[in-house]
């Protein structure tokens, strides 16, 4: 057995690494209205990103949708991930901005 003697870091770190745009609280619940799914925002936008294919991650008053890094498909350039992410948000989201959003925060 290893024993770790010393200073563990990030032992209670959340962080993420997505491909994606963050999209106000009130911009999605207009597009749950408009496409009738729930308008409580955070059911609502859980909702909007299954129909959207993608991940979501919350936060104070913004909804962050897109896809991990690490979901990168063998097969697939950065461009196609990049692209395949980008015209699912700006379809629903045309005024979007998209970039690599990372994120870390402490739990403790």
């Amino acid at each position: 057995m290893k024993i770790r003697h010393g200073f563990v870091s990030n032992s209670s770190t959340t962080s993420f690494c997505i491909f994606g745009a963050y999209i106000d609280e009130e911009d999605i619940l207009n597009k749950c209205k408009e496409l009738g799914l729930s308008e409580d925002s955070y059911d609502g936008a859980e909702e909007l990103a299954d129909k959207m294919g993608l991940d979501m991650h919350s936060r104070e008053y913004s909804v962050c949708f897109g896809r991990n890094w690490s979901s990168v498909g063998l097969d697939e350039t950065g461009k196609q991930f990049r692209e395949s992410i980008s015209s699912k948000i700006l379809e629903y989201f045309p005024r979007a901005t998209l970039s690599t959003i990372e994120e870390a925060w402490y739990d403790g």
